[in-house]
């Protein structure tokens, strides 16, 4: 029951609505069971929703974490962007942070995950005993936009006991500033 409390979360569906090879692909993001744990993966179609590619594993850590908390989208040049809630710092799997990663491809591959923010949230109360069945899928969760370019996000921040919506500034321009140096990367 612990492990799948760590993985409640839904999916999130974008549309590319750019002018690039993949205009009007749809893209589907969740949290899956592989290994024993919550991964995050991503399915596209390329008709309409008729039929939908395998999933493919999104997040690239070797270790026996959870991910949880995915948010999506697709900016102007057909770029898909998703973050997440990631797990892979924290030998407990009690605390996390927003990690990212974008395919140019359409969905068929990902880059190097990067991590927006070295701020962990952690699922203990504030006095440090673990609080499981608080927040156990991470509380925060992402919603994620892309107009011209770079990706924003919104974080709905659980800062016990109370729960507050702020524009994550900094996680967007370390999103930013992730991307430009996945782009580099893919070039080289």
């Amino acid at each position: 029951m612990k492990r799948f409390l760590k993985g409640i979360g839904g999916g999130h569906l974008a549309v590319d609505t750019s002018n690039s090879s993949h205009k009007g692909r749809l893209y589907f993001a969740w949290q899956d069971v592989a290994e024993e744990r919550f991964q995050i993966v991503l399915a596209s179609s390329s008709d309409g929703g008729k039929t939908w590619s395998k999933p493919l594993q999104v997040n690239d850590n070797k270790s026996a974490s959870n991910q949880s908390n995915v948010g999506i989208a697709v900016n102007a040049q057909g770029t898909v962007g998703i973050v997440w809630n990631d797990r892979r710092d924290d030998p407990s799997d009690n605390c996390f942070r927003p990690y990212f990663t974008a395919s140019f491809d359409g969905g068929k591959s990902f880059l190097t995950n990067q991590k927006v923010s070295e701020d962990a949230g952690c699922t203990v109360t504030p006095d440090g005993k673990p609080a499981p069945e608080r927040y156990p899928n991470g509380g925060e969760t992402f919603g994620m936009v892309a107009c011209h370019g770079p990706f924003s996000s919104l974080i709905n921040e659980s800062n016990w006991p109370f729960t507050s919506l702020s524009f994550a500034c900094a996680a967007c321009s370390s999103v930013s500033r992730a991307v430009s140096r996945l782009r580099k990367r893919s070039s080289s």
